[in-house]
């Protein structure tokens, strides 16, 4: 009997390690296997959220363009700042911001959230912040539809540089990917994470062209110097959003040399975040 112990706890564990330790492209394939599981999910969170409510996924439509109208009154008019098409510049703005923070915040929720799932069921688990991710990509991409509306309403037809749109909405989700899972992973052991992250994005939201294009500081301070420049546009929503308006308000290629290095931060943060997420999952049905 003495002699069984040993190898019956031996393959308990390595049957632990099979489960637990899988590389980066192994969990993607899997994920990838299972994609009916992340559109569950994503399904699943819409019901949720709209769950006795009148007016449902409309309401993700018509959020935007109210705070749109407040911000466009308080830029234009009472701080008496000229400029054109402000409103569709910060309604732009606007939409991208919201898929931002959203899929931050809604993802650190993601594993919590899911506490009986994760307990009791075996499943990749990163599913759970990339399903969050793709159901406000969901919200993002309609939001997207209110825009051109807006756009065609004022005169300012879309060409074929719309389709820049496409892949600066997959830089944008590897991004939120990327920061999902590692604030997914940080607020299942640390539950105040998401009220810190609420906090630093109210600071993030005026440190970002959101209500404002980028442009204005260079008509509010002459001395803005190159540097100081490229600081400000490295943060990764900076260039971001004037990526979209670039593409669909003024009818211009995006600026690559800002783009560029925010697609390959983008992917990198992916990988770096995928690979926190799976060297700790093996730990959330402890910790919740």
């Amino acid at each position: 009997m003495s002699m069984g112990m040993p190898n019956s706890s031996q393959s308990t564990i390595c049957w632990r390690r099979q489960v637990y330790s899988h590389s980066l492209l192994t969990s993607l394939a899997e994920v990838s296997r299972r994609w009916e599981l992340v559109w569950a999910l994503v399904v699943r969170d819409l019901k949720v959220r709209y769950r006795n409510s009148v007016l449902g996924f409309f309401w993700s439509l018509v959020t935007p363009l109210l705070q749109m109208v407040i911000l466009t009154f308080v830029v234009k008019y009472a701080m008496d700042v000229p400029i054109a098409n402000l409103s569709v510049k910060i309604l732009c703005g606007l939409i991208a911001w919201t898929f931002f923070e959203n899929g931050i915040l809604d993802s650190c929720d993601s594993v919590l959230n899911n506490r009986d799932l994760v307990k009791k069921v075996y499943f990749p688990r990163p599913a759970l912040p990339l399903s969050v991710v793709v159901g406000n990509l969901i919200h993002f991409a309609l939001s997207t539809v209110v825009l051109l509306v807006w756009l065609t309403a004022i005169g300012c037809y879309p060409d074929r540089l719309f389709l820049f749109i496409i892949p600066l909405m997959i830089i944008q989700t590897l991004l939120l990917m990327g920061l999902g899972m590692i604030v997914a992973c940080l607020h299942t052991f640390y539950r105040d994470i998401k009220f810190v992250l609420q906090a630093l994005l109210r600071v993030f939201f005026f440190a970002t062209p959101v209500m404002y294009p980028a442009a204005l500081l260079h008509d509010k301070f002459g001395d803005f110097s190159t540097t100081l420049e490229r600081l400000y546009m490295y943060n990764p929503m900076a260039t971001i959003i004037e990526s979209y308006r670039s593409a669909l308000l003024d009818h211009q290629v995006p600026d690559m040399s800002f783009l560029l290095p925010i697609a390959a931060a983008s992917l990198i943060l992916f990988i770096i975040g995928y690979k926190i997420f799976l060297g700790h999952e093996w730990q959330f049905p402890e910790v919740i």
